[in-house]
């Protein structure tokens, strides 16, 4: 099914293909070193990229669209802990239970405490509903 491209699909569609650059990236090599002072200057995508990615899980969580779900799935796997922690917490504004199991594997297997806790949190405020 094809979804017009509003504001959650483009957030959507940028954040699986930094998900997918991610995945591909090739790894630093020794040969990948500095040539001239031009390079000393950092990569703009590499340095801008957390950032936007950061902005866009969140913004994903404040509209709360369904078709997000996914997406915010994906990333709680990510290799960033603060974008695992944004991801829970965008995952945590979704009024449905279809996000507690993953919510629960974040709890019982992410290896930093803050998105941990996230989780925690998110899964005892529903169980008191």
């Amino acid at each position: 099914m094809e979804r017009e491209l509003d504001s959650t699909g483009a957030l959507i569609q940028v954040l699986n293909r930094q998900i997918e650059e991610d995945h591909h990236r090739a790894p630093a090599t020794p040969l990948d070193t500095l040539v001239s002072p031009a390079e000393t200057f950092p990569d703009l995508d590499d340095h801008f990229a957390p950032m936007a990615r950061q902005n866009a899980v969140a913004e994903l969580g404040r509209l709360q669209d369904a078709w997000a779900i996914g997406v915010l799935e994906r990333l709680i796997g990510h290799a960033d802990p603060q974008t695992r922690l944004l991801a829970v917490l965008a995952l945590g504004q979704f009024d449905t239970v279809s996000v507690t199991p993953a919510l629960a594997r974040v709890l019982e297997a992410d290896t930093n405490a803050a998105v941990r806790n996230a989780a925690s949190g998110i899964l005892a405020k529903r169980t008191v509903r």
